[in-house]
């Protein structure tokens, strides 16, 4: 029986060598394998039963990297979209504060261009107004 409770081999698609690593501390065990995931190893971590070794986890460094690059690209493309999206939505307000205030200028200007309301007989003007506090007349 081994005294070594885990084993791990990690293998590079490059030509690079096979390393295998034994220890019965699963935490290192596992530290190390995550490493060498993250460098693009696959990596078959097996457990001692007895005199064999069983397979326990297999971590597919090449998929993990794959997976990392593929969420990275969709963090930008995100980013992208929400400047494109805030950008446009500037471009809205601007154009929108740009039509009312061009409706504004034409209403002021209609309303300069209006000829003087003309007297009642009596003397009062067309529009009701407030006279002292005591409301509308």
């Amino acid at each position: 029986m081994s005294r070594k409770n885990y084993r791990l081999t990690a293998t590079w698609p490059t030509p690079a060598p096979r390393v295998q690593f034994q220890t019965s501390d699963r935490k290192r065990l596992y530290s190390k394998a995550r490493t060498w995931a993250g460098e693009g190893a696959v990596v078959v971590i097996e457990k001692a039963r007895g005199a064999r070794w069983l397979p326990d986890t297999t971590l597919d460094g090449p998929a993990m990297l794959a997976e990392q690059q593929h969420q990275a690209a969709e963090k930008e493309a995100a980013a992208r979209r929400a400047a494109v999206e805030a950008e446009l939505a500037a471009r809205t307000a601007r154009f929108v504060d740009n039509v009312h205030a061009e409706a504004e200028h034409n209403r002021h200007a209609r309303l300069m261009q209006a000829p003087p309301v003309p007297r009642r007989a009596a003397g009062r003007l067309a529009a009701a107004h407030v006279v002292a506090g005591r409301g509308i007349r």
